[in-house]
């Protein structure tokens, strides 16, 4: 700080000295004079600077100062801080009057009333994509204005018309802050998530088909012996179960063995061909052959290990060939047999993993997998059979059981996930089937074909289609933004929304779609299965979109009390009707002053009153001839309801005295400002101006 001092000493004293110089150059009795008036003189002590703190002081010498080079000095101070003063006032004002001094130069740099292109008083432009943009009027240079918001071309239409909603869209209808918090209006994204669909069905335990037994005597005979001689007794595989004395086999036997004494090897293969027909392995027929016994007995093994569920016959009976004897059930794996409704068949797949329950073992479950789909639907109940295979190692698992089976089937593995990824990845696809396909923009939300023929742009070789040209830039500057809009369906991943956000009709399912500033948009949409509380989306939406979870019901309801706010856009101006209204007037009702008691207008405070206060009414305007001739180049439907209102809600001056009003659409209301300057604050306090409005109007 000290150096700073020095350095200002140092500069002040050389400007003193140069103009002293200067002055007794031109004056030499003034530099007498100035000698002699030394005992008057202040002693100005002027040190150099510094060059570090700390440092010793500098010497110090003695200036004269007279009278004229005070004065001059003091002078020359006064007018730097007045300079510093000035910046700083005019700076304050900049920003005090920073709204009047832009609307100043939005009047002077507005081509005068003659010079801007117009229109007949029958036409108006909108924007399709933002309904509140309206210009009644060409830009100055005569080209159609663009959207401030989306930066498409406006649409002309003529005033007063009804114009249909864009393709897609069934309903839409514009709420205000505070009565979309009245009525609990929550939004939710819809979001790619790995959703599974659950299933649970009831059946019964049985055998397992392919692991039964029937053991068939081959040769008739008597049973001599019957090594099981009960139901449902365990046995092993190979393990004997009957001996059976056959004359005819015995008979056989006998000729082998004279055949092979005689030496006839033809009559022994013969007769060893017939014993293996017979059922005998050729270590039974052997010990036959060998056999001194001359009354030979078939011996009948168990072709597998289990259980004898049937046994038909006791010991000494007589049997006949291809009579059944005995029946065995390997139970080591069973079946379980449960009921899908149709159309859930889908999510089940052969060889799907399931779990089982069993009232027999509570807390237990048991693993299994889907076996057989049976192919054919019961037509009294609308059920299909399907067939489950369950371990049943420890053969605790009893036929007849009763079951609960549940299944988790992705839904990202489905069959109609699959082609609907499997068409979106084929990139050469028709321009037709790709635009069906896709069906949205997703960089505005539009159904493809609203706003004119789609326009095909390929970002990392990926084609992707557009509503107008003036999505192109957006999507150049963010691709991974809106190429992740493009599929509802990835490998894992499949879009849902929650199940609140739907309002069934019966014909079609619609969900609200927040745009933005309280406005909300009805789309009908195609879903896939329910899941975990949540709806799959197969069309109508993009990843991303804000869904309304909350008050769906209630949105519905009040495009539903007012049928022409879902077949008109808001912001539609017009003639005054028979009511006195201008316009849409059930849009305006809708939005601001509708009769649905589940949506109050205002919002009152803990004391009863009104929660805005009453804003005072402007003194009445008083418009020049200029600013009248502006005021008037107002269409004649509009003049009149400039003159209602009178005011700029922002400024509070005099429609007309900033130029030609600007009309705009707030919350389905048309509302005139006074320059352009005043735009943004009105969309972004729209609520506030409205009440302004309002309260001037009242008495």
């Amino acid at each position: 700080m000290a150096g700073k001092t020095w350095k200002w000493s140092i500069l002040i004293e050389a400007t003193l000295q140069i103009q002293i110089a200067k002055r007794n150059k031109q004056f030499p009795r003034a530099k007498e004079n100035h000698l002699n008036e030394s005992n008057q003189e202040q002693q100005i002590y002027v040190a150099s600077a510094c060059t570090s703190e700390g440092a010793p002081s500098p010497p110090i010498r003695n200036l004269k100062m007279g009278f004229f080079g005070r004065l001059g000095f003091a002078l020359k101070m006064l007018e730097v801080r007045l300079r510093f003063l000035a910046v700083l006032v005019g700076i304050g004002a900049i920003v005090a009057y920073w709204d009047s001094l832009t609307g100043y130069w939005d009047k002077m740099t507005r081509p005068p009333s003659g010079a801007v292109g117009s229109l007949d008083n029958a036409s108006e432009y909108f924007c399709p994509m933002d309904p509140s943009v309206i210009r009644a009027s060409l830009e100055g240079d005569g080209s159609i204005p663009k959207c401030p918001i989306c930066g498409m071309v406006l649409s002309k239409r003529t005033r007063g018309e009804s114009t249909p909603l864009p393709d897609g869209i069934i309903s839409r209808v514009s709420l205000s802050p505070d009565r979309v918090r009245l009525a609990g209006v929550q939004t939710s994204e819809a979001k790619l998530l790995p959703l599974s669909h659950n299933m649970t069905a009831v059946g019964y335990v049985a055998y397992d088909e392919t692991r039964l037994s029937r053991v068939v005597a081959r040769v008739g005979g008597y049973l001599e012996k019957l090594h099981v001689n009960q139901t449902f007794q365990l046995v092993a595989a190979d393990a004997p179960l009957a001996e059976i004395y056959s004359p005819e086999l015995s008979a056989t036997v006998q000729e082998m063995r004279l055949s092979k004494r005689g030496n006839r090897p033809e009559l022994a293969t013969m007769g060893r061909e017939r014993l293996r027909l017979l059922g005998l392995a050729e270590q039974e027929i052997d010990e036959a052959l060998n056999a001194d016994e001359t009354k030979y007995r078939l011996t009948l093994r168990s072709p597998r290990a289990g259980l004898v569920v049937s046994r038909k016959v006791l010991e000494g009976d007589s049997v006949v060939a291809g009579q059944s004897l005995l029946e065995i059930a390997d139970n080591s794996v069973v079946w379980i047999e449960a009921d899908i409704f149709e159309k859930e068949l889908p999510m089940v797949r052969p060889d799907q993993s399931v779990t089982v329950e069993l009232n027999a073992f509570p807390g237990e479950t048991f693993s299994g997998s889907v076996q057989l789909i049976y192919p054919e639907i019961n037509l009294a109940t609308r059920t299909a059979r399907v067939r489950f295979a369950i371990s049943n190692e420890d053969r605790r698992l009893l036929p007849g059981m009763f079951a609960k089976v549940s299944l988790a089937t992705p839904l990202s593995e489905t069959p109609t996930f699959q082609r609907l990824l499997a068409s979106y990845r084929n990139h050469d696809l028709p321009a037709k089937e790709r635009i069906e396909l896709q069906r949205i923009c997703p960089v505005t939300g539009a159904l493809l074909g609203s706003m004119g023929d789609p326009v095909l742009v390929t970002v990392r070789n990926t084609p992707v289609y557009l509503c107008c040209d003036g999505c192109v830039k957006a999507i150049e500057n963010t691709p991974d933004k809106y190429l992740a809009m493009i599929e509802p369906v990835t490998e894992n991943e499949v879009l849902s929304i929650p199940e609140t956000a739907v309002v069934d009709t019966g014909n079609q399912k619609i969900i609200y779609i927040d745009r933005g500033e309280g406005t909300f948009e009805g789309v009908s949409v195609e879903l896939g299965p329910r899941s975990a509380g949540r709806y799959s989306v197969l069309s109508g939406l993009l990843p991303g979109d804000l869904v309304v979870s909350s008050g769906a019901f209630l949105i519905d309801a009040e495009t539903r009390l007012n049928p022409s706010v879902a077949s008109s856009y808001f912001g539609a101006t017009g003639t005054p009707n028979a009511t006195g209204a201008i316009g849409n007037s059930s849009v305006t009702s809708t939005t601001q002053d509708s009769g649905n008691p589940m949506l109050p207008a205002v919002l009152p405070n803990h004391r009863g009153q009104n929660s805005a206060a009453k804003s005072s009414r402007p003194p009445e305007p008083k418009l020049s001839p200029e600013e009248q001739a502006d005021f008037d180049a107002l269409p004649a439907e509009d003049i009149e309801l400039a003159k209602a209102q009178k005011w700029c809600p922002i400024t509070d001056m005099a429609l007309g005295t900033m130029g030609v009003p600007l009309k705009l659409d707030i919350e389905g209301r048309a509302v005139f400002i006074c320059c352009k300057g005043c735009e943004k604050r009105l969309r972004k306090e729209a609520t506030e101006m409205l009440r302004k409005l309002d309260d001037w109007k009242s008495p």
